[in-house]
């Protein structure tokens, strides 16, 4: 009996201390893994973004709008139909000085035209970000930008000629929301459920802020076990500004740790049953020798 209890204490311990572990490193990684595709996916709607806005900026008709604000160039081309397809919130055009030339910011939910506190009128100072281009025709500003009304996807191509011909006249900028509808759209490409804030979003959920506040000091991943069925890993996506970066959080099904446990569960039951079985023979194989 004192053979099999130590064989049974060592048996658990191995399991708890080198087998357990292992499978906690595998979820994680799995966790992280998952993460990283939907980091991806934004990176990839920005790549898309950005490349949109470059097929609109190198176009003659801008070209030429940007120089005589022609109307006609808006109400042919920029209508309400121009956002719904594509899916767009804002476009803005502006001229090398920073000076708004044209701009509209749209609800797609609600059909309404939006404001923004944070989106000059009149002009953008030349040290704004989305004026932070090289003297490359073909330079461009791309990532997230914080607003009031949530993180927004942007970017910002030099208007040139249809031929890829410069100088540059002036700026085209298109964005995307980064809102519930859209998040739908990430979750459904990357099938992970997840999530973005803005990293001062007083939304953010209370048992996360702590995470979030050490995720700006040392970027993760981090992980937190939420429950038994649910782990939470949490990064950060960095911005355009600093005010604009973005915590990212993916919950991830805890498969692999049921099966770790489930898989314990079993062995020491089979190591129980095993000794026991042993003890038995030998008792049996004893009470035979004295017969």
């Amino acid at each position: 009996m004192a053979i099999l209890l130590l064989y049974g204490i060592l048996s658990y311990g191995i399991e708890c201390f080198v087998v357990f572990p292992s499978f906690v490193l595998q979820e994680r990684l799995e966790a992280e893994k998952d993460l990283n595709r939907c980091l991806e996916a934004l990176r990839r709607e920005i790549h898309y973004l950005d490349e949109f806005v470059h097929d609109w900026a190198a176009w003659d008709d801008a070209y030429a709008f940007v120089q005589n604000t022609n109307m006609d160039f808006i109400r042919s081309n920029l209508v309400r139909t121009t956002f719904i397809d594509n899916r767009l919130n804002l476009i803005m055009l502006l001229d090398l000085d920073g000076r708004v030339l044209w701009e509209k910011m749209f609800d797609l939910r609600t059909g309404l035209e939006l404001n923004s506190t944070q989106f000059p009128d009149d002009r953008f100072p030349l040290s704004h970000v989305f004026m932070a281009h090289t003297k490359d025709i073909e330079s461009s500003v791309a990532g997230v930008y914080g607003t009031e009304k949530g993180p927004l996807l942007v970017a910002s191509r030099p208007v040139i000629r249809s031929l890829h011909q410069g100088p540059a006249k002036g700026y085209l900028i298109m964005g995307r929301f980064l809102n519930e509808a859209y998040m739908k759209i990430l979750t459904d490409q990357t099938k992970v459920d997840h999530r973005y804030w803005l990293s001062q979003d007083p939304s953010i959920p209370a048992e996360s802020r702590s995470i979030f506040e050490r995720l700006q000091k040392n970027p993760g991943p981090m992980f937190e076990e939420q429950d038994k069925s649910r782990l939470f890993v949490y990064n950060v996506f960095k911005g355009l500004t600093s005010s604009s970066d973005l915590i990212i959080r993916a919950e991830i099904p805890r498969q692999i740790m049921k099966y770790a446990k489930n898989t314990m569960f079993l062995v020491l039951i089979s190591t129980v049953l095993a000794g026991f079985t042993l003890l038995f023979v030998m008792f049996f194989f004893i009470e035979s020798g004295g017969d």
